[in-house]
């Protein structure tokens, strides 16, 4: 099996590949045996029941002992998560939901939570099951999820994106007027131009 670059020899047994952008691969064994390789690295590295090799490009793969749930519950549909900080958990959201993040004040990614919920499951729920843990904030404006630790941060950062918003109405408002006046002047320029040649024809 191949994803990624990265080629795993399976010697029956039970395990999961996860694949990333920027070719990150997570391979994580269950029970039996497997072996895993990266493309143009001629060392093959075997792995034991419970353990993760994570590939990234042009790094040697990190292999270490792992609660086999996390990667496991991906291939069954779920996100779960035991003792995670929030930016894993919001990284793996943002990827699977097409969303950007905003963190407001110090402290808030590295808060740390348990989750266990379908993929199949809408954004709005998974913010509730976040926001219930009284830990953490969280709103999503259009295509941006916001994270606070308190709900004043993020009506800080919904009044700086109101005026954010304002100022750029404002900018573009400005700029209709300054288009609007250049043509009225010019406007102006050419009817007293031609109120000047008509004079100048009476006087001849």
């Amino acid at each position: 099996m191949v994803a990624s670059g990265v080629r795993t020899k399976v010697y029956g047994t039970e395990f999961n590949v996860k694949a990333y952008a920027g070719n990150q691969v997570d391979v994580t064994l269950v029970e039996g045996k497997v072996a895993v390789k990266q493309a143009g690295d001629g060392s093959e590295y075997p792995l034991a029941p419970g353990e993760n090799a994570h590939f990234a490009e042009g790094m040697a793969p990190l292999i270490e002992k792992v609660s086999v749930h996390k990667y496991i519950a991906w291939k069954e549909g779920y996100f779960y998560y035991e003792n995670e900080r929030i930016e894993v958990i919001v990284n793996d959201l943002k990827r699977w939901y097409d969303f950007d993040v905003v963190y407001v004040g110090s402290g808030v990614k590295d808060l740390k939570f348990e989750l266990w919920s379908g993929r199949d499951s809408d954004i709005d729920t998974i913010m509730g099951l976040l926001t219930k843990t009284n830990k953490v904030n969280v709103r999503l404006d259009g295509r941006t999820l916001a994270a606070a630790l308190d709900a004043l941060g993020l009506v800080n950062l919904g009044a700086a994106v109101d005026d954010a918003d304002r100022l750029d109405r404002a900018d573009h408002r400005a700029g209709v007027g300054q288009a609007v006046a250049a043509q009225v002047g010019d406007g102006v320029a050419g009817l007293l131009a031609g109120v000047a040649g008509e004079g100048n024809n009476v006087d001849e």
